[in-house]
């Protein structure tokens, strides 16, 4: 598997919905309508977090931070030029 350099691609395939050709589609839509990647997710989080206790929601927020955290510093890393996505 090649290295791959582009930090938003990463996000994508980690993070991103869809399928491999859907990605590019959906980041498209995203940015556009300037949500996060945890936009998406976040109602079938809210009802994850209704079934999990304490310590988990905790473990759950952290997560969700953690990946807003990155999505901010791609985002301002992109300002010196749009990422290519594959």
């Amino acid at each position: 598997m090649p290295a791959e350099f582009n930090p938003r691609s990463v996000f994508e395939r980690l993070f991103g919905p869809g399928e491999h050709g859907q990605r590019v589609q959906n980041n498209q839509i995203r940015q556009k309508a300037q949500q996060s990647v945890l936009d998406f997710v976040m109602d079938d989080a809210r009802d994850m977090q209704k079934r999990l206790t304490g310590t988990d929601r905790d473990k759950l927020d952290q997560y969700f931070t953690s990946v807003r955290e990155v999505e901010a510093r791609i985002q301002r890393a992109e300002q010196f030029g749009p990422a290519q996505i594959r």
